[in-house]
């Protein structure tokens, strides 16, 4: 369900003028939290870019700061991370952290808990779902908050 919904999203975002969507996941397969590139910036997404399943462990101030640097380095003035777990931090004070330079560094964060309640303690913009298909409801509810955003006001 996480990767249909995830390939969708994708797909609507790709489709958008002036959006340039990227989608990354950690699955800590090898016991190192390596980033895999799911689908590139600029490129269409395929839906077998997303038949990714996770192992075990959830590194997100690994993938925080991956993210970070990789939308440093994008043209785009407005820049958005997604989160999407389903479990709590590896680390809380390194998630914290990164949280913390995201925003100083203007990147806005919304994040998806999966059936856990974490998200709630590291970012404002959340949603928390408690049954696998509420995901793609959630996604994009998220993201049109976020798309929606009047940012002059903030």
């Amino acid at each position: 369900m996480a990767n249909a919904a995830a390939y969708a999203l994708h797909v609507t975002l790709f489709g958008l003028r002036g959006v340039a969507v990227c989608s990354l996941e950690f699955s800590g397969k090898e016991r190192e939290p390596d980033v895999n590139i799911l689908v590139d910036f600029g490129r269409k997404p395929a839906s077998e870019n997303f038949n990714h399943y996770p192992f075990d462990g959830t590194p997100t101030h690994q993938a925080l700061w991956a993210g970070r640097v990789m939308l440093l380095q994008r043209p785009e003035p407005r820049k958005i991370m997604l989160l999407l777990t389903d479990g709590g931090p590896d680390n809380g004070c390194e998630t914290k952290a990164a949280t913390k330079r995201i925003r100083r560094d203007g990147i806005e964060i919304a994040a998806i808990g999966i059936m856990d309640k974490n998200v709630r303690r590291y970012w404002d913009n959340y949603k928390i779902i408690q049954s696998i298909n509420d995901l793609p409801t959630a996604m994009f509810g998220v993201m049109e908050g976020l798309l929606t955003h009047n940012t002059e006001t903030s």
